[in-house]
């Protein structure tokens, strides 16, 4: 039998890559739940695509809230420099 078992706060689980079940256990109840592996797999991906239209419809949200419509700016040429430090010339490295 391959069992796999770890324990969190009030509940363990148990995996039995046998059967191909997940058991549940809560102690404060003493009662049990049983999973199968499909079943948490389906699970899983329902919980994913519920957070993907959440997440997209955040982000439609966002957007709709901006003050400026982003198309309507004009980007400038990115510029880029280097400041002296307060000690020194620039490239200065505090040594010789």
């Amino acid at each position: 039998m391959n069992t796999f078992a770890g324990k969190s706060g009030n509940s363990s689980q148990i995996i039995r890559l046998d059967k191909g079940v997940i058991y549940d256990v809560q102690h404060a109840d003493k009662k049990y739940t049983e999973m199968t592996f499909e079943q948490m797999r389906a699970a899983m991906q329902k919980s994913m695509e519920a957070l993907e239209q959440a997440s997209e419809a955040q982000a439609q949200t966002q957007q709709q809230q901006l003050p400026v419509d982003a198309e309507e700016c004009q980007w400038a040429a990115a510029v880029a420099g280097v400041m002296a430090g307060a000690g020194g010339d620039v490239g200065d490295a505090g040594g010789a």
